[in-house]
């Protein structure tokens, strides 16, 4: 007797799940598309646009850091909001590049700070950390010059977790449109200089530490769902 046929193995079965799921995604734009708004041509304002905008000048408090200076930096065409952040003896810089306008998409962030500060990334192992149940996956890699070494973690921030990677903003961003709301967004750099070629898992525990106290502030302020 022959095996009888699975439909989930079957190559049509996968292409008709699929057509079926974009079907349903595009039933729940409809009511939209109905009323007149297309949300991919004109999408909806992004909820605390004006405290994301204010964030750029105005920084943020980091919890347990005190802020020696604040300063205004152009990388890449695009202006930085950094802030000197020290702990006792340790030193940390904290960058930050908030959304501007509804139409404004995350792009080149990284690529401009490493042009910037003009090291060459190494041991890229990235993080990963939880901020009130929220899930932060990051960059975490060594940059090194030629007269110094750092610690540098990246990730771009959202109302409920962070992604090092603009296209995970982009995915979440247009799911959110669907029902006419918006993912706003925050580019974060934190940099700490450590010894020459020094390992990273050595000032693990402090950039981490960081990163929680960043995001949480970020999700707490600017980021916060109304």
């Amino acid at each position: 007797m022959s095996e009888p046929k699975i439909l989930d193995r079957s190559p049509l079965s996968k292409i008709l799940l699929l057509v079926l799921l974009l079907f349903l995604l595009g039933g729940a734009a409809v009511p939209s598309y109905i009323k007149g708004k297309w949300h991919w041509k004109e999408p909806p304002t992004v909820p605390g646009l004006k405290k994301l905008q204010e964030l750029q000048g105005k920084g943020i408090k980091v919890p347990g850091w005190e802020t020696n200076q604040q300063v205004t930096i152009q990388a890449g065409g695009r202006k930085w909001l950094l802030h000197e952040l020290s702990q006792g003896n340790q030193k940390a810089l904290l960058l930050l590049r908030s959304q501007r306008g509804s139409t404004e998409q995350p792009q080149v962030e990284w690529m401009d700070i490493n042009g910037y500060w003009r090291w060459e990334p190494d041991a890229d192992i990235g993080s990963e950390f939880t901020v009130d149940s929220a899930p932060v996956n990051a960059r975490y890699f060594r940059g090194i010059t030629q007269g110094q070494t750092y610690a540098v973690m990246q990730w771009y921030a959202f109302p409920d977790g962070g992604h090092p990677a603009a296209s995970h903003w982009f995915w979440r961003d247009r799911f959110y449109q669907l029902s006419g709301n918006r993912e706003p967004w925050v580019a974060v750099c934190i940099i700490v200089p450590i010894e020459p070629f020094g390992d990273i898992e050595n000032v693990r525990p402090l950039m981490e530490s960081l990163g929680k106290t960043v995001q949480a502030a970020l999700m707490a302020g600017p980021l916060k769902r109304e």
